[in-house]
């Protein structure tokens, strides 16, 4: 995905993507420590659920001026056009130059195209408890049940063979992160088991 109207982007990565960061016109590091000495206004980290404290205890954000960890779905590896872009401006102030620096990252994902959805994190976990998490759990169990097209499809059924590929693409770490670090998800999965 290229960023034309991010200008001066940079990135870093354990593995070597020097070739497609060139292409993109995009400067790249292969140590954090050289990306954080570029100061960076924004650093978007984009890593698993699971993985996300290891990053976090890793990364040198002590070079950085200001922190806002984001992490992004694999739904949006190839486009973020009408995908939900959930955001929730906290400790910004009243500076014009910070609300400035927050609408200029935050117009990056709406010119992809997302869809810009600001709540709260609370709100945010509570919504996702309920869709993500749901439909992950209602997926993969379908999958294991071994659903299988026929001459005969109804749409619904075509409906829930698009929900076990659409869900079956995921990473089981994705499913056991939107469980272990959603304090909302033990209520849902408790009230599709009492539901069965």
């Amino acid at each position: 995905m290229s960023f034309s109207s991010a200008p001066n982007t940079s990135t870093y990565s354990r593995t070597n993507y020097t070739d497609a960061a060139k292409s993109l016109g995009v400067t790249f590091y292969n140590d954090p420590h050289d990306l954080c000495e570029s100061h960076p206004e924004v650093v978007i980290l984009c890593t698993s659920i699971l993985s996300t404290e290891k990053v976090l205890l890793s990364f040198p954000f002590q070079r950085l001026k200001h922190i806002c960890p984001m992490f992004g779905p694999e739904s949006g590896k190839n486009s973020w056009a009408g995908l939900p872009s959930v955001y929730d401006k906290v400790k910004i102030g009243n500076e014009e130059d910070r609300i400035d620096r927050v609408e200029r990252f935050l117009d990056v994902f709406a010119k992809e195209g997302c869809r810009m959805v600001e709540m709260s994190c609370a709100e945010h976990d509570r919504y996702a408890a309920g869709s993500q998490f749901v439909t992950h759990t209602v997926g993969r169990l379908l999958k294991r049940f071994g659903l299988e097209t026929s001459p005969i499809n109804t749409k619904g059924y075509e409906t829930l063979l698009d929900l076990v590929e659409n869900t079956a693409g995921d990473s089981l770490e994705l499913y056991y992160g939107l469980f272990m670090y959603n304090k909302n998800a033990m209520e849902q999965f408790i009230r599709l088991v009492k539901n069965l």
